[in-house]
């Protein structure tokens, strides 16, 4: 097996990580397929982030409507749910 750290070997963190980011399945189904509970599989999905098995990424893209960004005391706020972002 793989290289361990905290207890969690490197392909069971690979593996719980495809099965919930890329098969689709919630967090009690990979709990349930790596015998585990669903609390370890989230700290399992953690970690995986942590070290690099897990990559997310969000494409760029130019608005359209510029009605639902502006810029506030250097933030860019969004119109829908008032979500805001750093610059």
């Amino acid at each position: 097996m793989g290289n361990t750290s905290a207890g969690n070997d490197d392909d069971e963190l690979i593996l719980a990580a495809r099965l919930y980011f890329i098969d689709g399945l919630s967090q009690a189904q990979v709990a349930k397929l790596v015998s585990a509970s669903q609390a370890k599989v989230s700290r399992m999905l953690a970690e995986a982030r942590a070290r690099g098995f897990v990559r997310i990424t969000v494409p760029e893209y130019e608005t359209r409507d510029v009605a639902l960004v502006s810029f506030r005391g250097g933030r860019t706020v969004i119109g829908f749910r008032g979500l805001v972002m750093g610059n």
